[in-house]
């Protein structure tokens, strides 16, 4: 990371007009002071550490301000408007001030010294002039160059904000249980610094690409603003395995490989799923999350056709589980998400495949056919496209399934970016050990919830029939030390999806204070 800053920096402050094949601005005649303060801002957060220890070692600080306010009268323009592009003068300057020798801790001294001078040149005295930009074009002009990383405006945290509000309202609420200091955005004021501060820098692994948008305006104006206010529905679905036509085959390998083809009922399906929707409308969910490989291109097209002829006063948001599909000869799991209206809002595509395991195909016709044999799941995972939303609900993405164990590549990239709602379709009957391990993670390190709708036909194999419950799928609320299980109350018994609907919602506002225990 350091060498990438002091690369990023040599091209930008000391070789511009001669940089070594790498364009950093669209226009490199246009660096102006934001653009320099910005980079300054990001390459000495990294350093902070180095660089007070290395102020108290020294006993310097004076001498490090006196530096700072010789940078400020001496090299730097005066503060009309720090969009303004630099002239061939102060570039120069800058350049000799920063590259005036060759000591690594001096050089990070002074990059640390400008940054200062800056932010006091451009502070909020001189600031409120009619002339100061506001500062719109910064991540655009840092993210010309994807090969260094990308900057993103920090998101709001909406569910870190309930729960803070929840443990200063609590006097019983245990320390231990309080969700770790989550930095968030701060209110844009006049100084440099205030602007900068409200971004996130992130570096996107290769092999992995990352779709980063804000949620559409007129659905965003259009869901609750408030976490508090949000109900989430988490529907089981299909209860017996033996309603999905699967496909096997087998590898050059040697590997067995399954893929889901259809339902064997697709209508039945699409009128159940069309009844639940409007049912759990009516009682005020907001978002519906179905699970993997549950709804098929028939039935979500039906669905979708059906929300265009009707108005849903408080469903906004329903991601449609998953399913197999085909493109270009090559097989993929596919999670959609649907506006209200029935509109396709954006894809996600699985990137790490699932071994089903042969107790999870009971009562399929997998099951006969193959005996006790493991199937791998037959989808390309190239390119992984990992697809961001900003909602009011927060910074959200969808994984699919075994996405939330395996983390890698895209695990340090959803924490960097703050992502604080995790929405993921699984089918597994599998589901604690890493999947409860890693809601606890991206909570703890980003406030996030982790919210899992699971599906039924493969949890029902794995109970006895004699237990009076079955744990479907779950809810992971950052300060809270359990998870939130959705369960069964039919495990042996024939269930149509339409007694757990009390059960499958997930309430922000009234989180049960013995929900480990529901």
């Amino acid at each position: 990371m350091e060498s990438a800053w002091i690369y990023l920096l040599g091209d930008i402050v000391r070789m511009l007009e001669q940089n070594i094949g790498r364009s950093i601005l669209q226009n490199p005649k246009d660096l102006n002071m934001a653009d320099i303060f910005a980079i300054l801002y990001l390459y000495c957060e990294q350093n902070f550490p180095q660089i007070h220890d290395r102020l108290r070692k020294v006993d310097t600080f004076k001498q490090h301000e006196q530096r700072s306010i010789q940078f400020d009268t001496k090299i730097l323009p005066t503060p009309i408007n720090a969009l303004k592009p630099l002239d061939q003068n102060n570039r120069q300057l800058i350049v000799n001030t920063l590259y005036s020798n060759s000591n690594q801790d001096d050089f990070m001294l002074d990059c640390y010294a400008l940054l200062l001078a800056i932010d006091n040149a451009y502070s909020h005295v001189r600031a409120r002039t009619s002339n100061i930009s506001n500062f719109s074009s910064i991540t655009q002009r840092l993210n010309m160059d994807i090969g260094l990383g990308h900057i993103y405006p920090k998101p709001a945290n909406p569910i870190y904000e309930m729960i803070q509000k929840r443990v200063h309202n609590s006097s019983d609420q245990k320390a231990e249980l309080r969700p770790r200091i989550i930095r968030t955005g701060k209110e844009s004021g006049a100084r440099l610094r205030d602007h900068i501060e409200n971004f996130v820098f992130v570096r996107v692994e290769e092999g992995l690409n990352l779709d980063f948008n804000r949620l559409e305006s007129s659905l965003w104006l259009a869901m609750p603003q408030n976490a508090e206010e949000y109900k989430i529905a988490l529907v089981p679905l299909i209860v017996d395995m033996g309603e999905f036509i699967i496909e096997y085959s087998v590898s050059v390998e040697g590997k067995r490989l399954f893929r889901f083809t259809g339902v064997k009922n697709p209508d039945k399906l699409s009128s159940m799923m069309i009844s639940l929707i409007e049912k759990l409308d009516e009682k005020g969910v907001g978002i519906i999350i179905f699970p993997e490989l549950c709804v098929p291109d028939e039935v979500r097209n039906a669905i979708a056709n059906d929300l265009k002829s009707r108005h849903l006063s408080n469903v906004k948001l329903l991601v449609v589980g998953s399913f197999h599909s085909s493109f270009n000869g090559e097989n993929f799991n596919i999670s959609r998400t649907m506006s209200c209206e029935g509109n396709e809002l954006w894809q996600q595509r699985k990137m790490h495949p699932y071994t089903l395991m042969s107790y999870e195909l009971e009562g399929s016709a997998a099951s006969s056919e193959l005996g006790k044999y493991n199937l791998n799941e037959d989808i390309a995972i190239s390119p992984r496209i990992l697809v961001v939303r900003d909602t009011p609900l927060g910074r959200m993405t969808i994984l699919i399934c075994s996405d939330l164990v395996r983390t890698d590549p895209h695990g340090k990239l959803l924490q960097d970016l703050y992502v604080n709602c995790y929405i993921v379709p699984a089918m597994t009957g599998k589901l604690e050990g890493e999947f409860i391990n890693n809601a606890k993670q991206y909570a703890y390190y980003a406030g996030a919830a982790t919210l899992v709708s699971n599906n039924c036909g493969t949890v029902r194999p794995v109970v006895k029939s004699n237990r009076k419950t079955r744990r479907i799928s779950f809810a992971f609320l950052p300060g809270y030390p359990q998870v939130w299980w959705l369960q069964c109350s039919h495990p042996s018994s024939q269930c149509s999806n339409q007694n757990c609907l009390d059960s499958c919602i997930v309430d922000f506002g009234i989180w049960p204070e013995g929900f480990n225990e529901i």
